[in-house]
């Protein structure tokens, strides 16, 4: 194989995020109901496919070098109090049971949290959730970013702040590279109606990254098509450089 097909044709998705969206959806379509039981029902089963995801995405097996869970924005708690009281308590859950899950143990993932931590949502959450972040500082694994609760405005101000300190013009690029997460390579989104995807903020790269959508439920989602995107990924012909490594691929 040429050089140039080596250089131009990804083996690894170098930083994932994850977005698993549509909870309320999924409560009313298969529950009928908004009611506290169906959202709690709804983000329990969501959580139970994070956790399969994690060990998709990031064991030896996997192709995934890096995984942002997009869990929360700070607009979401501002949601009518039965929902975003509902909603706290999911996002309380997920983050503590993933720190103390058998895939995080097992590979030795380390996690951190990309949010405003002086948020009303770390006043309620964060005697249980610090210390679960706590528990696994010591791990050397790769990482898992959870963005809980995430304001792209933020982050974006005290990104340019960093620029400027380091006396760097404020380019997409710059500004990238001084964020809490690193620039995304592909970002995936659940519970996108007809293949459209709603970013709902402003990530690090993403204005040069890949977006893809599913109309599959968080709930729902499977290994068999988790695995098949990772594979779309991979084997995009979306540049000239990947046209011609492919062909090259096939010269020895």
């Amino acid at each position: 194989m040429s050089s140039q097909a080596k250089e131009a044709t990804p083996t690894r998705v170098g930083h994932l995020i994850y977005g698993p969206d549509g909870h309320r959806r999924w409560a009313y379509l298969r529950k009928g109901s908004l009611d506290h039981n169906a959202l709690k029902e709804s983000y329990m089963r969501s959580y139970a496919v994070v956790e399969k995801l994690v060990d998709w995405s990031l064991s030896p097996q996997g192709h995934v070098d890096e995984l942002t869970l997009f869990y929360l924005l700070e607009r979401n708690m501002h949601r009518a109090p039965e929902h975003s009281q509902i909603l706290g308590e999911a996002i309380r859950y997920w983050i503590t049971k993933l720190c103390a899950s058998d895939v995080v143990r097992d590979l030795d993932l380390r996690i951190d949290i990309a949010g405003e931590r002086d948020a009303e949502f770390y006043k309620e959450f964060g005697s249980e959730i610090n210390p679960a972040i706590e528990s696994v500082k010591s791990h050397k694994g790769k990482k898992i970013h959870i963005l809980a609760p995430y304001d792209g405005s933020v982050e974006l101000q005290r990104a340019l702040l960093r620029c400027k300190e380091k006396n760097l013009e404020p380019t997409f690029a710059n500004l990238s590279q001084n964020w809490s997460i690193p620039p995304v390579d592909l970002f995936l989104r659940t519970g996108q109606p007809f293949g459209f995807n709603n970013l709902s903020d402003y990530y690090p790269g993403i204005e040069r990254a890949r977006l893809i959508s599913t109309p599959t439920y968080p709930q729902e989602l499977t290994k068999t098509e988790f695995d098949g995107i990772i594979r779309q990924f991979l084997a995009l012909k979306d540049s000239i450089k990947r046209v011609l490594a492919s062909e090259n691929a096939t010269s020895y």
